[in-house]
């Protein structure tokens, strides 16, 4: 145990030494107080969303069914044997733990496919040990089809999740990586809901951002007005936004009624441009929404329209503009805001973030 311990202090600090300016612990810290923190605040749902997925056993039946057999042997042998009492305990504890804890994620199954895999293996040594001394055939047969089955089961599952991991987008061949490289020399963070687009492209995430994990949204330890003022504040080179695969419209234009006042769809116009000319101009949606009990009032026009004027604005951070690259689909609603002013004299200075983190942990 004290070896244990000491290997795991030395690895955190090596980590944290390699990484340097203490970014690792500013991690943990953002992880630790979301893991200990009661949910407060339900925007992006809530831990009751994410039960203990129980369909995961029958889904591992081959492992499930032999296991089964161990826990009844390691139930009858504790009284002889104080060994038996570990596997069967391990899993009945793990099955308590994260059948009542929420949220469950799906790689939580490991904690409970350790014990079940030890069960299943002292069922399946006590099955096979008992079907060699015995002679009736139907119990061999059966006992030799369930493994014939079990056997090509497993063979089936390998063989799909190879298959779907050649089939996954390459580094490569990514555009999305290809786009970053050109703009790596003069970025210093990226921000992207994707962690793993900041280990390829070798650019940091800002140290404060580093962990975007639902818990932190659930806690309160992060807000949209928290994200977008840490934003503004590091000023990232690149935001780079995946699209959830969720059928959302572009534009969102409701008619707004306050009392006898009624607002309806706007026009958008450059300084430079003849506002009589429909041409000229660009339609402005608006919708009313409730974030966090304050009430704003959103004004959105599409992204094409104003394609080439908001390129020739001066500004810190690059657009990165993809209908779809390398299986990444990037939103086209979402801009950069830069401390550039338009055409007309209005300051750019926010920020609209077109769907939560999706990062669990």
């Amino acid at each position: 145990m004290i070896c244990f311990l000491t290997a795991l202090l030395l690895g955190f600090v090596g980590a944290n030494i390699i990484l340097g300016q203490g970014a690792f612990l500013v991690q943990l810290e953002q992880s630790w107080a979301a893991h200990f923190e009661s949910a407060q605040v339900f925007e992006y749902g809530s831990p009751e969303d994410f039960p203990f997925e129980w369909s995961v056993l029958l889904k591992n039946w081959d492992t499930t069914l032999p296991a089964l057999t161990g826990i009844i042997l390691c139930f009858r042998s504790m009284p002889k044997k104080i060994w038996a009492v570990i596997p069967f305990s391990w899993l009945a504890l793990t099955l308590i733990v994260f059948g009542t804890h929420k949220p469950w994620w799906s790689y939580y199954y490991v904690h409970n496919a350790v014990p079940l895999c030890w069960c299943g293996a002292v069922g399946l040594a006590a099955l096979c040990e008992t079907v060699l001394h015995d002679r009736r055939r139907v119990r061999r047969c059966l006992f030799g089809l369930f493994m014939l089955s079990a056997l090509c089961w497993m063979g089936a599952r390998v063989y799909l999740q190879i298959s779907s991991i050649r089939k996954s987008p390459q580094i490569f061949s990514s555009l999305v990586l290809g786009e970053i490289a050109k703009f790596k020399p003069f970025t210093k963070f990226i921000y992207t809901d994707d962690p793993v687009f900041s280990f390829h492209t070798g650019i940091p995430l800002p140290p404060g951002l580093g962990v975007m994990s639902l818990k932190r949204f659930w806690s309160g330890d992060m807000t949209n007005a928290r994200l977008a003022e840490e934003l503004r504040t590091v000023k990232p080179g690149i935001l780079l936004l995946g699209n959830t695969n969720q059928e959302l419209p572009d534009l969102v234009d409701e008619l707004l009624g306050f009392g006898e006042f009624t607002l309806v769809t706007g026009k958008a116009f450059a300084i430079h441009q003849d506002r009589n000319s429909s041409s000229a101009s660009t339609s402005i949606a608006k919708e009313f929404r409730v974030i966090e009990n304050t009430h704003y009032l959103i004004e959105s026009v599409e992204f094409k329209s104003i394609e080439k004027d908001l390129k020739k604005l001066p500004g810190f951070c690059h657009v990165l503009v993809c209908e779809q690259s390398g299986g990444y689909i990037l939103p086209l609603h979402i801009f950069c805001f830069g401390s550039g002013r338009a055409s007309g004299g209005d300051e750019l200075s926010s920020l609209q973030l077109a769907s939560p983190p999706v990062a669990t942990a």
